[in-house]
């Protein structure tokens, strides 16, 4: 991702507006007919964006068979049991004793998903300072595209905590303060929403922007869903008041910082995300879609009536 970062102007080449007084100029984008706009025009970013919409089935044409494929291609997420956990299911042959081969096999398994688990966590409280020098200078659609893929992958490697998980699923629902993917989501979120002077207040957009750019709105879409399924996650898996408490603080401030806190103002980009988002994800969570759904209307009905 950083090579391709370099082939988009910097600051200094191109001019550009704090988003809080873009958005005050200029209109939220809600015309499904309206001409795309991407902050990443032909660079490689632009194949970033389109394949996390390619995984949630956006503007693709095989929005059937495209989310499942691209996801196991990619991050080897697929609901069916990995080539180790075949080799175990049937029998595995490995010499004069296939019990114990299976045994260390299993082992193995084992300890690459807890390399894999390790490896998201490391990920998220990297992106705290990452994201806090960024800030020094400003940050970017780019900056927001990163948000977006590490919630989307946080997401997928999401396990319900019932159901017999995927070889991805490697994050737990709750039971563990340092893996279970609502925290980690929720540091992912602290990361550019969090603290008296949040990263995301130096977000700028490029002027000659007429309105927001879909990517930008794609990921408020990505960033308000997965706000609303942490809540939703907290008190469903019986996490501390406390905890659920600075989930719904944290959903306020992104929702606020958006300003999609209207019905009218939620975009058709956001709204087509957050929807993708639910249909691809929710059960795989053991959550319910129409609880998520319920949850957001209900934020854009309280912070309705509070503006």
């Amino acid at each position: 991702m950083a090579a391709a970062a370099a082939q988009i102007p910097t600051s200094d080449q191109v001019k550009t507006l704090p988003y809080e007084q873009f958005i005050a100029g200029r209109r939220l984008r809600s015309d499904a007919s309206v001409l795309s706009r991407s902050s990443f025009g032909a660079s490689d970013l632009s194949h970033v964006r389109g394949f996390l919409n390619r995984v949630l089935a956006i503007g693709s044409a095989h929005a059937a068979s495209a989310p499942e494929t691209d996801l196991r291609d990619a991050f080897d997420m697929g609901d069916e049991a990995g080539a180790e956990d075949s080799a175990l299911e049937e029998g595995f042959d490995g010499g004069d004793d296939p019990l114990m081969d299976a045994v260390a096999q299993k082992a193995r398994v084992s300890a690459r998903r807890r390399a894999s688990r390790q490896h998201l966590v490391d990920a998220v409280a990297d992106l705290h300072p990452l994201v806090r020098e960024t800030a020094t200078r400003g940050l970017r659609a780019v900056d927001l595209l990163r948000l977006r893929a590490m919630i989307i992958v946080l997401t997928a490697a999401g396990a319900d905590g019932s159901s017999t998980p995927s070889t991805f699923q490697v994050l737990p629902p709750t039971g563990d303060t340092d893996a279970a993917w609502p925290r980690l989501i929720a540091k992912a979120l602290n990361a550019y929403f969090g603290g008296k002077a949040p990263p995301i207040a130096t977000l700028a957009i490029e002027s000659h922007f007429d309105l927001v750019p879909d990517d930008i709105l794609e990921c408020w879409g990505t960033c308000l869903w997965a706000a609303n399924v942490i809540v939703v996650a907290a008190e469903k898996f019986g996490e501390a008041e406390f905890l659920r408490n600075i989930f719904a603080s944290l959903r306020r401030s992104i929702y606020t910082f958006t300003g999609l806190i209207a019905t009218e103002k939620m975009s058709v980009a956001a709204a087509t995300t957050m929807a993708a988002m639910n249909a691809r994800f929710a059960q795989r969570l053991g959550l319910d879609p129409a609880k998520i759904d319920a949850a957001h209307a209900a934020v854009l009905k309280t912070l309705e009536k509070s503006s």
